[in-house]
Formats: structure tokens, sequence, C-alpha cells
């Protein structure tokens, strides 16, 4: 093969790698998001925790690994022979790490906990206090606008007896 279709094919594989550290950084913030949404509305067990930390730390090695591969693959393209073996051991590393991590996401998803527990019974109590407190204040506007009414008449009524 000619130099520069090597060179081409190392170029394929050093894409690949950012292309998977890329996805790789996704899952890292989708994770982050699931943990945020857990601890807010779910009872978690500690093998959840478990799970997330070890998909994190996954994650995070499989992105090392991969710029090591890169790292080895520049340096010896650097050097003239540009060869496919070089990185390829990181970049298959790299592939299975993040795998695995994906499975350990999946595993912390499959054990993010129960919904937690509302009081319901509070929520209708409260719901309760507020619509009496509606209907006491709207029989109070009632009465008020029955008394501006009655006194709205008696005005019309002394205006009218007293205009020509």
């Amino acid at each position: 093969m000619m130099s520069s279709d090597k060179m081409e094919a190392v170029k394929i594989s050093i894409t690949l790698s950012n292309q998977l550290m890329t996805a790789t950084l996704a899952m890292i913030t989708a994770e982050g998001a699931f943990m945020a949404f857990v601890l807010g509305n779910r009872e978690a067990p500690k093998i959840f925790y478990f799970f997330a930390m070890l998909a994190f730390v996954l994650f995070v090695a499989s992105i090392f690994i991969g710029g090591k591969g890169i790292t080895k693959t520049r340096d010896s393209g650097f050097a003239g022979d540009w060869n496919l073996t070089v990185g390829k051991p990181y970049f298959n590393y790299q592939a299975a790490i993040c795998l695995l991590g994906l499975l350990m996401l999946f595993f912390m998803i499959a054990c993010s906990g129960n919904t937690k527990g509302r009081d319901y019974n509070k929520d209708l109590s409260d719901v309760q206090k507020e619509l009496q407190e509606i209907r006491k204040d709207l029989h109070e506007l009632t009465i008020r606008t029955q008394e501006n009414e009655s006194n709205l008449r008696s005005a019309l009524k002394q205006n009218a007896k007293v205009s020509p």
C-alpha cells in the first residue's frame, strides 16, 4: 500500500476514535441528567450509585485509552511509519470499555429505585383549605356587590326626585 493510502487509513481510525469519544461524552451527559432526575424523584438503592460510578469511570477510561491510541498513532505517523497496528489495540480497548460503560449505564437505569412517596392527603387538605378561602372571599364579594347595588339604586332614586 502507498504511504498516502496508509495515512488515510490511519486518519479514518483516528476519526472513528474521536467520534467514539464524542459519543462517550454524550453518554456521560445523559448519565448526569438521569442522576439529577433520580436524586429529585426516586429513592435509589446503593447499587444504583455503584453502577453510576462504575459507568462514569469506564466512560472516562474509554476516552483516556482512545487518546493514548491517537497519540501513539500520531507519533508513529510523525516518524514516517503510518501503521494501523500501532493504535489498533488502544482503539479496540476504547470501544470495549465504552460498551461496558454503556452496559453499566443500563444497569444503573434498571436499578434506579421507586418513586418517592408523596403525601396526597396533605395535598388534598391544602386544596380544600384554598377552596374554602376562595368561597369565603366570593361570599364577601357577593355581599359587597349587593350593598353597592342597593346604594346605587337609592342614589339614583334620590337623584331622580331632585331633578326637575
